[in-house]
C-alpha cells in the first residue's frame, strides 16, 4: 500500500517540474473594473475575443511572465499572470497592458486593484461567480471567464497554474450558483425590473429594449436586461457622445430624444431614466402605439425622480408601467434573503479559494520533495547493490546478512535528518524546529502516546 507521502509526492511530481513552481515564480493580477473605472476608461482598455491573442502574445513574449490570461469584458479588463520577478511584477504587467491599449499608464495606475496568490484565486473565482458583476449573480461572465481561458490556451500562454485556476474557476462558480440561488433576482431597482419584465414577456431575446437616458441608472438597468437575454436595444439621451457610448456596450442603435416618440412602437420594454422636471414620455405619444403594436403588452420602467412618465400612460391598455417607488419597495422586501444567498456564496468561494492556495503552497515544495526522493533513492540502490552482492557470495545466514543491510540503510537514511535536528536543539527557536520536524515525520501523535 503507498503511504500517504508517496502519493502526495507523486501527485506534485505529476503537476510540476523541478523548476516550475519553485518558489521563484508567482501567481499575480491586476485589473480595473466598473467599481474603479469609468465607462471611458474602460473603453480605452476594451479588447475582443479577435485582439485579445496578439495581446497575449505580446505579454508571454517578455521573459518575466511565464503564463497568461486575459479576460476583457464590458465591466472589467483583468490580467492574470505567473511572473518570476516577485517584486517588480505590478509595473511590468501595467506597462505591457498600457502599451496594448488606448491609455497611458498614468491614467490606469489609480483605478487598478492587484492580488497575489490565493488572493488572485478569490478575486477569479467571485468573478465566475457572478458576485463581483454589476448584475449579481449574472450567468454571461460564465462564458467570458471560459473564453478567456480558452484563447489563452490557443496561444499557449497557459501552464499548470493558469491552467488550474481557470478550471477550479469555472468549478467554484458551478458550485455557488447550484448551491444558492444567486441567479434568482436581485437586490438593486434595477434588478428588479428585469424581475418585472421576464414575469410579463418571459423570454427577453427577441425583445426590443428602448432606454431613455445614459446614466449610472441606465447603464445598470440595460445590463441587467441584455444579461438576460435582451439583445435588440435603442438608446436615446440629449447628449448623444454618451448615447453612443451606452449603445456600444450592447450593440445597440442610438436615436435622437427628439424622435424617439416616433419609434416607441418598436419597443417592448421602455426605460426612463432622464434628468428632467417635466415627464418626458406622455399619453400623447400612444395615440397609435398599441394599434401598431398589434395590442402586445409594452413594459414601461420609469426609473427617474421626478418621473419621466405620465401617470395616465399606466391606464392605457396593454401597457405596464412600473415607477421607482413600487421597485424600490420590492427590492426593500428581498433585499435580506437575497443577501443570504450572496453571503452563502461568498463562503463556497473562499473555501474553493482557501483550496487552491494550499495547492499553490504545495507547489513551492516540490523541488525539494522531487531532490530529496532522488536522494533517498541513490542512497536505496546503493545499499540494495552491495545486499545482492553479499547475498550472491553467502550461501548461509541470509536472515542476518538482510538485517544488516537494512539497518545500514536505515542509518544512511537518517545521517542528515539527525545532524539537522541536533543542530536545530541549539537553536533559539529549538521547540518550534523540533516541532515541525516531529510534524514532517509524523511522530507527534506518538510522543503523546509514550507520554
Amino acid at each position: 500500500m503507498q503511504s500517504q507521502w508517496d502519493q502526495t509526492s507523486e501527485k506534485l511530481d505529476s503537476s510540476a517540474s523541478a523548476t516550475d513552481g519553485g518558489g521563484h515564480s508567482g501567481l499575480v493580477m491586476l485589473g480595473l473594473n466598473y467599481r474603479t473605472a469609468s465607462i471611458n476608461l474602460r473603453e480605452k482598455l476594451a479588447f475582443s475575443p479577435q485582439t485579445v491573442p496578439r495581446v497575449l502574445r505580446q505579454v508571454i513574449s517578455c521573459p518575466h511572465v511565464e503564463e497568461a490570461i486575459l479576460l476583457s469584458t464590458c465591466n472589467r479588463t483583468d490580467l492574470y499572470a505567473v511572473v518570476n520577478t516577485p517584486d517588480e511584477w505590478e509595473p511590468l504587467l501595467l506597462q505591457l497592458l498600457a502599451s496594448n491599449s488606448h491609455a497611458t499608464t498614468e491614467e490606469i495606475e489609480d483605478h487598478l486593484y492587484t492580488y497575489t496568490g490565493e488572493d488572485v484565486a478569490r478575486h477569479l473565482f467571485a468573478v465566475a461567480s457572478g458576485l463581483d458583476s454589476m448584475v449579481v449573480g449574472e450567468f454571461e461572465i460564465v462564458h467570458q471567464v471560459k473564453q478567456a481561458a480558452e484563447l489563452a490556451r490557443a496561444e499557449g500562454v497557459v501552464g499548470t497554474v493558469l491552467h488550474r485556476l481557470a478550471d477550479q474557476a469555472l468549478a467554484a462558480s458551478k458550485r455557488a450558483r447550484s448551491q444558492t440561488g444567486i441567479d434568482e433576482g436581485g437586490l438593486s431597482v434595477a434588478s428588479i425590473a428585469v424581475s418585472a419584465a421576464k414575469r410579463i414577456f418571459g423570454d427577453l431575446s427577441k425583445l426590443t429594449v428602448m432606454v431613455l437616458g445614459a446614466g449610472e441608472t441606465a447603464e445598470l438597468t440595460l445590463h441587467h436586461l441584455v444579461s438576460k437575454g435582451a439583445r435588440r436595444v435603442l438608446v436615446a439621451n440629449r447628449t448623444r457622445e454618451h448615447a453612443e457610448r451606452l449603445a456600444a456596450l450592447a450593440g445597440g442603435e442610438v436615436l435622437g430624444l427628439d424622435i424617439f416618440g416616433h419609434r416607441l412602437h418598436e419597443a417592448d420594454i421602455v426605460i426612463s431614466c432622464l434628468a428632467s422636471p417635466e415627464p418626458v414620455v406622455t399619453s400623447a405619444m400612444f395615440t397609435d402605439v398599441m394599434e401598431r403594436r398589434q395590442r402586445r403588452p409594452l413594459l414601461v420602467l420609469d426609473l427617474a425622480v421626478p418621473r419621466n412618465v405620465e401617470s395616465s400612460v399606466g391606464s392605457i391598455a396593454n401597457v405596464h408601467l412600473i415607477d421607482v417607488d413600487g421597485l424600490e419597495q420590492t427590492a426593500t422586501q428581498n433585499a435580506q434573503a437575497r443577501q443570504d444567498e450572496v453571503c452563502k456564496a461568498a463562503g463556497i468561494v473562499d473555501e474553493e479559494a482557501a483550496e487552491f492556495g494550499k495547492w499553490l503552497l504545495a507547489r513551492k515544495a516540490v523541488p525539494t520533495i522531487i531532490e530529496l526522493r532522488r536522494c533517498m533513492e541513490e542512497t536505496r540502490t546503493a545499499v540494495a547493490q552491495r545486499l545482492a552482492a553479499e547475498l550472491e557470495n553467502s550461501e548461509n545466514h541470509h536472515g542476518q546478512i538482510i538485517d544488516k543491510y537494512t539497518k545500514l540503510l536505515v542509518r544512511r537514511l537518517l545521517d542528515a535528518p539527525l545532524r539537522g535536528l541536533t543542530e536545530s536543539a541549539c537553536s533559539e527557536d529549538a521547540e518550534q524546529r523540533i516541532d515541525t520536524i516531529r510534524k514532517l515525520f509524523d511522530l507527534t501523535d506518538k510522543l503523546h502516546h509514550d507520554s
